[in-house]
Protein backbone atom coordinates (compact mmCIF):
# COMPACT_ATOMS: atom_id res chain seq x y z
CA UNK A 1 0.00 0.00 0.00
CA UNK A 2 1.72 3.21 -0.90
CA UNK A 3 1.17 6.60 0.65
CA UNK A 4 -1.38 8.02 -0.73
CA UNK A 5 -3.74 4.94 0.36
CA UNK A 6 -2.53 4.25 3.83
CA UNK A 7 -3.53 7.51 4.57
CA UNK A 8 -0.02 8.63 6.41
CA UNK A 9 1.82 11.90 5.49
CA UNK A 10 5.32 11.33 5.60
CA UNK A 11 7.77 14.26 7.04
CA UNK A 12 9.47 14.94 3.47
CA UNK A 13 6.26 15.78 2.25
CA UNK A 14 5.04 17.98 5.27
CA UNK A 15 8.62 19.77 4.93
CA UNK A 16 7.68 20.24 0.88
CA UNK A 17 4.66 21.94 1.44
CA UNK A 18 5.61 23.86 4.00
CA UNK A 19 8.35 25.27 1.64
CA UNK A 20 5.83 25.34 -1.03
CA UNK A 21 3.54 27.59 1.47
CA UNK A 22 6.54 30.09 2.26
CA UNK A 23 6.94 30.23 -1.31
CA UNK A 24 3.41 31.09 -2.26
CA UNK A 25 3.50 33.63 0.66
CA UNK A 26 6.25 35.70 -0.57
CA UNK A 27 4.79 35.73 -4.61
CA UNK A 28 1.46 37.21 -2.59
CA UNK A 29 3.07 39.47 -0.54
CA UNK A 30 5.08 41.37 -3.24
CA UNK A 31 2.04 41.24 -5.66
CA UNK A 32 -0.03 42.88 -2.78
CA UNK A 33 2.73 45.23 -2.43
CA UNK A 34 3.48 45.93 -5.93
CA UNK A 35 -0.36 46.53 -6.82
CA UNK A 36 -0.32 49.66 -3.62
CA UNK A 37 2.83 50.64 -5.49
CA UNK A 38 1.39 50.97 -8.79
CA UNK A 39 -1.23 53.10 -7.27
CA UNK A 40 1.11 55.86 -5.93
CA UNK A 41 3.66 55.40 -8.64
CA UNK A 42 3.23 59.06 -9.57
CA UNK A 43 4.67 60.02 -6.55
CA UNK A 44 7.49 57.40 -5.85
CA UNK A 45 11.03 57.47 -7.07
CA UNK A 46 13.24 53.93 -8.59
CA UNK A 47 15.30 54.77 -5.02
CA UNK A 48 11.48 54.83 -2.67
CA UNK A 49 10.42 51.50 -4.38
CA UNK A 50 13.74 49.52 -3.57
CA UNK A 51 13.63 50.09 -0.48
CA UNK A 52 10.02 49.43 0.45
CA UNK A 53 11.18 45.90 -1.55
CA UNK A 54 14.12 45.48 0.50
CA UNK A 55 12.16 45.54 3.90
CA UNK A 56 10.37 42.82 2.12
CA UNK A 57 13.09 40.72 1.14
CA UNK A 58 15.20 41.46 4.73
CA UNK A 59 11.21 39.95 6.17
CA UNK A 60 11.32 37.43 3.99
CA UNK A 61 15.17 35.77 5.10
CA UNK A 62 14.80 36.12 8.58
CA UNK A 63 11.18 34.63 8.56
CA UNK A 64 11.22 32.22 5.87
CA UNK A 65 14.49 31.36 4.70
CA UNK A 66 16.92 31.82 2.76
CA UNK A 67 15.09 30.30 -0.57
CA UNK A 68 11.62 32.29 -0.04
CA UNK A 69 13.70 35.71 0.19
CA UNK A 70 15.85 34.79 -3.03
CA UNK A 71 12.18 34.50 -4.72
CA UNK A 72 11.43 37.82 -3.55
CA UNK A 73 14.58 39.54 -4.54
CA UNK A 74 14.28 38.08 -7.92
CA UNK A 75 10.22 39.16 -8.15
CA UNK A 76 11.24 42.66 -6.89
CA UNK A 77 14.11 43.52 -9.40
CA UNK A 78 11.27 42.06 -12.27
CA UNK A 79 8.82 44.34 -11.03
CA UNK A 80 10.92 46.81 -10.25
CA UNK A 81 12.14 46.59 -13.94
CA UNK A 82 8.40 46.28 -15.37
CA UNK A 83 6.57 48.61 -13.41
CA UNK A 84 8.59 51.58 -12.00
CA UNK A 85 11.38 51.91 -14.55
CA UNK A 86 10.89 54.38 -17.55
CA UNK A 87 9.28 53.12 -20.63
CA UNK A 88 6.62 51.50 -17.83
CA UNK A 89 5.13 48.07 -18.70
CA UNK A 90 8.04 46.75 -20.28
CA UNK A 91 11.47 44.98 -19.24
CA UNK A 92 13.32 47.43 -21.95
CA UNK A 93 15.77 49.86 -19.80
CA UNK A 94 16.08 53.20 -21.79
CA UNK A 95 18.67 54.67 -19.24
CA UNK A 96 21.88 53.13 -18.42
CA UNK A 97 22.14 54.64 -14.89
CA UNK A 98 18.28 52.94 -14.35
CA UNK A 99 20.43 49.64 -15.70
CA UNK A 100 23.11 50.01 -13.16
CA UNK A 101 20.91 50.97 -10.62
CA UNK A 102 18.51 47.64 -11.29
CA UNK A 103 21.63 45.69 -11.03
CA UNK A 104 23.07 47.42 -8.00
CA UNK A 105 19.39 46.62 -6.06
CA UNK A 106 19.91 43.02 -6.90
CA UNK A 107 23.28 42.71 -5.90
CA UNK A 108 21.71 44.71 -2.32
CA UNK A 109 18.86 42.15 -2.11
CA UNK A 110 20.55 39.02 -2.37
CA UNK A 111 22.76 40.14 -0.15
CA UNK A 112 20.81 41.37 2.31
CA UNK A 113 19.18 37.88 2.23
CA UNK A 114 22.52 35.69 2.46
CA UNK A 115 22.62 37.62 5.29
CA UNK A 116 19.17 37.51 7.10
CA UNK A 117 19.17 34.59 6.72
CA UNK A 118 22.76 33.84 8.37
CA UNK A 119 21.21 35.47 11.52
CA UNK A 120 18.34 33.15 11.47
CA UNK A 121 20.49 30.33 11.78
CA UNK A 122 22.39 31.18 13.54
CA UNK A 123 19.63 32.67 16.14
CA UNK A 124 18.31 28.71 16.10
CA UNK A 125 21.90 27.81 17.03
CA UNK A 126 21.73 29.38 19.62
CA UNK A 127 18.13 28.59 20.82
CA UNK A 128 19.51 25.06 20.63
CA UNK A 129 22.16 25.57 22.53
CA UNK A 130 20.67 27.13 25.24
CA UNK A 131 17.95 24.32 25.57
CA UNK A 132 20.73 21.59 25.52
CA UNK A 133 22.00 24.03 28.30
CA UNK A 134 19.38 24.49 30.59
CA UNK A 135 18.20 20.47 30.39
CA UNK A 136 21.53 19.65 31.35
CA UNK A 137 20.78 22.13 34.45
CA UNK A 138 17.59 21.11 35.41
CA UNK A 139 18.93 17.22 35.24
CA UNK A 140 21.77 18.71 37.33
CA UNK A 141 19.56 19.68 39.67
CA UNK A 142 16.96 17.55 40.54
CA UNK A 143 18.82 14.41 40.17
CA UNK A 144 19.70 14.41 43.44
CA UNK A 145 16.18 15.68 44.73
CA UNK A 146 14.92 12.34 42.31
CA UNK A 147 17.13 9.71 43.73
CA UNK A 148 17.12 10.50 47.28
CA UNK A 149 13.22 9.85 47.68
CA UNK A 150 13.14 7.16 45.21
CA UNK A 151 15.90 5.12 47.89
CA UNK A 152 14.44 5.97 50.78
CA UNK A 153 11.30 4.69 48.97
CA UNK A 154 12.82 1.26 47.98
CA UNK A 155 14.93 0.91 51.11
CA UNK A 156 11.42 1.21 53.36
CA UNK A 157 9.75 -1.35 50.63
CA UNK A 158 12.18 -3.76 51.04
CA UNK A 159 12.13 -4.07 54.23
CA UNK A 160 8.79 -4.26 54.43
CA UNK A 161 8.77 -6.99 51.84
CA UNK A 162 11.24 -9.38 53.85
CA UNK A 163 9.31 -12.57 54.92
CA UNK A 164 11.94 -13.63 56.77
CA UNK A 165 11.66 -10.49 59.43
CA UNK A 166 8.72 -9.41 61.91
CA UNK A 167 8.39 -5.85 62.16
CA UNK A 168 7.12 -4.34 65.32
CA UNK A 169 3.94 -2.27 64.75
CA UNK A 170 6.02 0.81 65.45
CA UNK A 171 8.45 0.16 63.10
CA UNK A 172 6.09 -0.60 59.93
CA UNK A 173 4.55 2.44 60.70
CA UNK A 174 7.38 4.07 60.48
CA UNK A 175 8.68 2.51 57.43
CA UNK A 176 5.04 2.77 55.92
CA UNK A 177 4.65 6.52 56.94
CA UNK A 178 8.55 7.28 55.33
CA UNK A 179 6.90 5.61 52.28
CA UNK A 180 4.00 7.91 52.11
CA UNK A 181 6.34 11.46 52.81
CA UNK A 182 8.98 10.30 50.24
CA UNK A 183 6.20 9.56 47.72
CA UNK A 184 4.52 13.17 48.72
CA UNK A 185 8.08 14.72 48.10
CA UNK A 186 8.78 13.20 45.09
CA UNK A 187 4.85 14.01 43.93
CA UNK A 188 5.70 17.68 44.70
CA UNK A 189 8.82 17.87 42.58
CA UNK A 190 7.54 16.12 39.29
CA UNK A 191 4.50 19.01 39.97
CA UNK A 192 7.01 21.87 40.43
CA UNK A 193 9.05 20.61 37.13
CA UNK A 194 5.16 20.15 35.57
CA UNK A 195 4.23 23.59 37.21
CA UNK A 196 7.30 25.80 35.49
CA UNK A 197 6.77 24.15 32.09
CA UNK A 198 3.55 25.78 32.09
CA UNK A 199 4.75 28.94 33.33
CA UNK A 200 7.58 29.20 30.82
CA UNK A 201 4.56 28.40 27.69
CA UNK A 202 2.29 30.84 29.18
CA UNK A 203 -0.40 27.88 29.50
CA UNK A 204 -1.14 29.04 33.09
CA UNK A 205 -5.03 29.72 32.97
CA UNK A 206 -5.77 30.44 37.52
CA UNK A 207 -9.35 29.31 38.14
CA UNK A 208 -9.87 32.43 40.05
CA UNK A 209 -12.91 32.02 43.04
CA UNK A 210 -13.32 34.13 46.53
CA UNK A 211 -11.99 32.40 49.27
CA UNK A 212 -11.34 32.59 52.87
CA UNK A 213 -7.24 33.08 52.77
CA UNK A 214 -7.37 31.10 56.53
CA UNK A 215 -8.48 28.47 54.61
CA UNK A 216 -6.17 28.28 52.31
CA UNK A 217 -3.14 29.12 54.83
CA UNK A 218 -4.46 26.39 56.70
CA UNK A 219 -4.39 23.70 54.26
CA UNK A 220 -1.04 24.58 53.12
CA UNK A 221 0.66 24.34 56.78
CA UNK A 222 -1.25 20.35 56.92
CA UNK A 223 0.67 19.63 53.14
CA UNK A 224 3.55 21.01 54.59
CA UNK A 225 3.81 19.70 58.30
CA UNK A 226 6.23 16.99 57.46
CA UNK A 227 8.65 19.46 56.30
CA UNK A 228 8.27 21.56 59.19
CA UNK A 229 8.08 19.26 62.37
CA UNK A 230 11.97 20.21 63.64
CA UNK A 231 10.33 23.68 63.51
CA UNK A 232 7.22 25.98 65.33
CA UNK A 233 5.23 27.35 62.74
CA UNK A 234 2.69 30.49 63.90
CA UNK A 235 -0.02 31.85 62.07
CA UNK A 236 -1.47 35.12 62.41
CA UNK A 237 -4.51 36.09 59.83
CA UNK A 238 -6.10 39.47 60.07
CA UNK A 239 -9.98 38.47 61.26
CA UNK A 240 -10.37 41.56 58.72
CA UNK A 241 -8.96 40.39 55.67
CA UNK A 242 -11.18 39.57 53.15
CA UNK A 243 -12.11 36.85 50.31
CA UNK A 244 -9.98 36.79 47.92
CA UNK A 245 -10.00 35.44 44.68
CA UNK A 246 -7.76 32.74 43.78
CA UNK A 247 -7.08 29.42 42.38
CA UNK A 248 -7.14 27.16 45.77
CA UNK A 249 -4.46 24.40 44.46
CA UNK A 250 -1.93 27.08 42.50
CA UNK A 251 -2.07 29.56 45.94
CA UNK A 252 -2.00 26.18 47.93
CA UNK A 253 1.22 25.45 46.53
CA UNK A 254 2.83 28.91 46.85
CA UNK A 255 2.49 28.34 50.07
CA UNK A 256 3.68 25.37 50.96
CA UNK A 257 6.94 25.93 48.28
CA UNK A 258 7.45 28.90 50.97
CA UNK A 259 7.03 27.06 54.18
CA UNK A 260 9.54 24.75 52.38
CA UNK A 261 12.00 27.05 52.10
CA UNK A 262 11.77 28.55 55.15
CA UNK A 263 11.90 25.19 57.06
CA UNK A 264 15.00 24.29 54.86
CA UNK A 265 16.65 27.44 55.56
CA UNK A 266 16.29 27.90 59.26
CA UNK A 267 17.77 25.87 62.14
CA UNK A 268 16.14 23.10 64.10
CA UNK A 269 13.22 24.11 66.81
CA UNK A 270 13.05 27.87 65.32
CA UNK A 271 9.87 29.36 64.74
CA UNK A 272 8.01 30.31 60.86
CA UNK A 273 5.98 32.56 60.87
CA UNK A 274 3.19 33.36 59.04
CA UNK A 275 1.17 36.76 58.80
CA UNK A 276 -1.66 37.79 56.69
CA UNK A 277 -2.75 41.29 56.39
CA UNK A 278 -5.18 43.49 54.40
CA UNK A 279 -3.58 46.35 52.60
CA UNK A 280 -5.93 48.76 50.72
CA UNK A 281 -6.96 46.71 47.41
CA UNK A 282 -4.36 43.72 48.24
CA UNK A 283 -4.25 41.20 50.64
CA UNK A 284 -0.32 40.91 51.68
CA UNK A 285 0.70 37.70 53.21
CA UNK A 286 4.54 37.40 54.90
CA UNK A 287 6.27 33.97 55.90
CA UNK A 288 9.49 34.44 57.95
CA UNK A 289 11.81 32.31 59.26
CA UNK A 290 14.98 32.65 61.70
CA UNK A 291 17.56 31.54 59.31
CA UNK A 292 20.27 33.23 57.61
CA UNK A 293 18.61 36.12 55.50
CA UNK A 294 18.48 36.69 51.81
CA UNK A 295 22.17 39.02 50.86
CA UNK A 296 20.99 41.58 49.42
CA UNK A 297 22.98 41.47 45.95
CA UNK A 298 20.41 38.04 45.76
CA UNK A 299 17.46 39.89 46.30
CA UNK A 300 16.83 40.76 42.56
CA UNK A 301 17.78 37.00 41.69
CA UNK A 302 16.43 34.78 43.48
CA UNK A 303 13.08 34.16 42.14
CA UNK A 304 15.02 33.02 38.87
CA UNK A 305 14.55 29.26 38.31
CA UNK A 306 17.62 27.33 40.08
CA UNK A 307 18.88 30.39 41.99
CA UNK A 308 19.36 29.64 45.70
CA UNK A 309 20.33 31.74 48.22
CA UNK A 310 22.62 29.04 50.43
CA UNK A 311 24.13 26.70 48.10
CA UNK A 312 25.42 24.11 51.17
CA UNK A 313 21.56 23.50 51.47
CA UNK A 314 19.35 20.91 49.55
CA UNK A 315 16.67 22.10 46.93
CA UNK A 316 16.56 22.42 43.22
CA UNK A 317 16.13 26.82 43.24
CA UNK A 318 12.69 25.98 41.36
CA UNK A 319 10.06 26.66 44.26
CA UNK A 320 10.63 30.40 44.03
CA UNK A 321 10.56 30.31 40.66
CA UNK A 322 7.08 28.70 40.35
CA UNK A 323 5.87 31.12 43.36
CA UNK A 324 6.84 34.17 41.48
CA UNK A 325 5.07 32.81 38.22
CA UNK A 326 1.89 31.77 39.70
CA UNK A 327 1.46 34.53 42.15
CA UNK A 328 1.98 36.89 39.21
CA UNK A 329 -0.69 34.95 37.12
CA UNK A 330 -3.13 36.23 39.80
CA UNK A 331 -2.18 39.80 39.17
CA UNK A 332 -0.24 39.82 42.17
CA UNK A 333 3.29 40.29 42.85
CA UNK A 334 6.08 38.76 45.39
CA UNK A 335 9.08 40.03 46.91
CA UNK A 336 12.07 39.79 49.47
CA UNK A 337 11.69 42.09 52.71
CA UNK A 338 14.88 43.26 54.44
CA UNK A 339 17.59 41.74 52.76
CA UNK A 340 20.99 41.72 54.09
CA UNK A 341 19.41 41.02 57.45
CA UNK A 342 19.01 38.06 59.69
CA UNK A 343 15.91 36.01 58.94
CA UNK A 344 14.48 35.93 55.40
CA UNK A 345 11.35 37.39 54.95
CA UNK A 346 8.83 36.47 51.79
CA UNK A 347 6.14 38.88 50.87
CA UNK A 348 3.29 38.62 48.02
CA UNK A 349 0.42 40.11 47.42
CA UNK A 350 -2.97 39.35 45.87
CA UNK A 351 -5.77 41.53 44.34
CA UNK A 352 -9.22 41.31 46.20
CA UNK A 353 -10.67 42.98 43.33
CA UNK A 354 -11.55 40.52 40.70
CA UNK A 355 -12.40 42.18 36.86
CA UNK A 356 -15.58 40.65 34.68
CA UNK A 357 -15.35 39.75 31.17
CA UNK A 358 -16.66 43.71 30.34
CA UNK A 359 -13.42 44.84 32.68
CA UNK A 360 -16.19 46.14 35.29
CA UNK A 361 -14.69 45.48 38.69
CA UNK A 362 -15.74 42.56 41.02
CA UNK A 363 -15.28 42.91 44.35
CA UNK A 364 -15.07 39.96 46.66
CA UNK A 365 -16.70 40.31 50.16
CA UNK A 366 -15.32 40.94 53.38
CA UNK A 367 -15.40 37.86 56.15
Amino acid sequence: MDESQSGNVGPERVVRCTAVTAYLLVALIMAAITGGLIIVRPHLSLATVALIYLLVVFLAAGRLGRGPSILASLLAVLAANYFFTIPYNTFVVASPQDVLALLVFLFVAETTSRMAARQQKAAEAEILRKTDELKSILLSAVSHDLRTPLSSIRMAATALLQQDVRWQDDVRRDLLQMIDSEAARLSRLVGNLLDLSRIEAGALRPLREPHEVQEVVARAVDAAGDRLQAHRVSVDVDPNTPLVPLDMTMMENVLINLLDNAGRNAPEGSQIRMVVRPDGANVVVRVENDGPGIPPELAGQIFNRFATANQGRQGTGLGLAICKGLIEAHGGRIWVERPGEPGARFAFSLPVEMRTAAGAPLRSAAR
